[in-house]
């Protein structure tokens, strides 16, 4: 007489879960759960075990070893933003998604239910963040700032800060503070330079991280994109009609002929823009008079720093030189817009420059307003340089040191345009210069020399002050592979009418 095997019908269960190495897992950190069954499994397709790290459940996934044994182990790879200062715990039963599977060798399915809670396996990938901007502050020739952050943090490199000296970009570097939740930035003047409070500024304090890291305890890093990219990637952009003016003029001369107004109506198109930089297309349409219009289309190479400022290349799909434009963010009515200084052209043909605040629009429900020729800006706060001669040093122009002079002759809604004169033999002995200064004192200021062949000279920067005291500094640019490029800043200070 023979006795029959007993059948085995008991499924398999979890025994336990070994907690996870004690210690704060960063971004790119592996956390593993070795989970121990009641008896050998064999694992098929990848099950995962939902883990719950702060507010947000996650799936460990089955390493693919380990089957045929009483245990697996699942890892969770943490990533950017995950936080649970309190630890980690298991948020349901294991999951087996369709072709996976974990049973005995009779077959018997696991009984999936699983628990666990692992105070000492902290996450923290969350990178430190600016809490406080201070404010300047100025002891004679050191200006400095103090920055607070959500956490101490640890310095590499020479991270900075953009701001303004007399209308001159400078830059406050880090000086002291790693390991402790509040740095100190720092400039110390030049010899010619006297910060006071009326002539330092800073628009939009941002850390610039160049080649520098500031990282957390964890290993964390103050994030390295910009603020820009979410409102930059895929966008469509347009001319308002309270901005479509724009001044042509000859490709020999900015006021033999004077300029003469068109109307443009440029539009963008970008793509996907990250850490703060992007591409696109432009196309744009001037309109001259009702029976005459033409257009051009470039392609796109820009850059959004993290405090707001722009530089795009404009490249001509049909050949040519290409063109750059400045800008800066802006508040418009509520709506972020781009504020863009350029001017576009080649030489032997004719100039063209335009300034305007672009607008984000959706081109499945809205349609930019054509060129018209009632359309016109409103920008009245520099309507007092026509006739003021400006005392000019540029090396660029004028040779190392060189000082020249220009005059201002006309100006309308923005735009204007003189001509001017330097030492003999050098690149400015003589010029005309068209250019344009928006509402919060931005300038583009283009020169072209008097020489047989014209140079077209262009350069960016600010105005400050009244008429009595003003003064411009000014710094040509161009792009250097796909960063902007800047030349040194020359100042051009008003000349006081003489007295009688």
């Amino acid at each position: 007489m023979s006795s029959a095997r007993p059948v085995d019908t008991t499924p398999p269960e979890i025994r336990s879960i070994a907690a996870p190495k004690g210690h704060t897992y960063g971004e790119g950190g592996t956390i593993a759960f070795r989970v121990n069954f009641t008896e050998p499994v064999v694992a098929t397709g990848i099950p995962t075990l939902p883990i719950s790290i702060g507010d947000t459940v996650r799936q460990a996934a089955w390493n693919g070893r380990g089957s045929g044994s009483r245990s697996l182990t699942f890892t969770l790879g943490v990533q950017s933003g995950d936080f649970a200062p309190a630890g980690v715990r298991v948020a349901g039963p294991i999951v087996l998604p369709d072709g996976a599977a974990i049973r005995d060798r009779a077959g018997n399915d696991l009984n999936p239910a699983a628990s666990g809670e692992f105070p000492r396996a902290r996450v923290d990938a969350v990178g430190p963040s600016v809490s406080d901007f201070g404010h300047i502050a100025i002891a004679g020739k050191r200006v400095s700032m103090r920055v607070t952050f959500t956490e101490p943090v640890t310095v590499r490199g020479k991270p900075s800060i953009a701001f303004m000296v007399d209308g001159a970009p400078r830059q406050l570097v880090y000086a002291r503070g790693s390991g402790s939740d509040v740095l100190v930035f720092t400039y110390r003047a030049t010899r010619r330079e006297t910060p006071t409070v009326e002539n330092v500024a800073v628009s939009t304090p941002v850390i610039a991280l160049s080649r520098g890291h500031i990282i957390d305890a964890a290993g964390n890093r103050m994030a390295t994109g910009t603020r820009w990219d979410s409102l930059l990637s895929n966008s469509h952009w347009y001319v308002p009609e309270e901005n479509l003016l724009a001044y042509m003029s000859s490709s020999t001369s900015f006021t033999t002929p004077p300029p003469v107004s068109l109307w443009d109506q440029t539009l963008w198109s970008l793509g996907t823009a990250t850490d703060g930089r992007f591409t696109g297309s432009s196309q744009a349409t001037f309109y001259v008079s009702p029976e005459n219009s033409f257009g051009s289309t470039m392609s796109i190479v820009g850059l959004a720093t993290e405090v707001g400022e722009i530089r795009m290349r404009f490249t001509p799909t049909s050949g040519g030189s290409p063109v750059i434009g400045v800008g800066q963010f802006r508040e418009v009515n509520g709506t972020t817009a781009i504020q863009m200084q350029m001017i576009s052209g080649q030489a032997g043909e004719a100039y063209t420059t335009h300034w305007a605040y672009m607008l984000p629009y959706d081109p499945g429900s809205f349609t930019p307003p054509d060129p018209r020729p009632d359309a016109d800006l409103t920008s009245t706060e520099w309507a007092w340089t026509p006739g003021t001669t400006w005392e000019y040093q540029s090396d660029e122009l004028f040779g190392p040191g060189g000082v020249g002079s220009f005059t201002i002759t006309n100006y309308r809604n923005g735009y204007f345009w003189g001509s001017g004169s330097g030492p003999a033999g050098t690149l400015g002995e003589s010029f005309t210069q068209l250019g344009s200064i928006t509402p919060e004192g931005n300038v583009l200021f283009n020169v072209l020399t008097g020489q047989s062949v014209p140079t077209l000279l262009t350069l960016t920067g600010q105005i400050t002050g009244e008429p009595l005291t003003a003064r411009m500094a000014l710094r040509t640019y161009e792009f250097s592979g796909s960063d902007p490029a800047f030349g040194a800043v020359g100042y051009a200070v008003i000349v006081p009418e003489p007295t009688t």
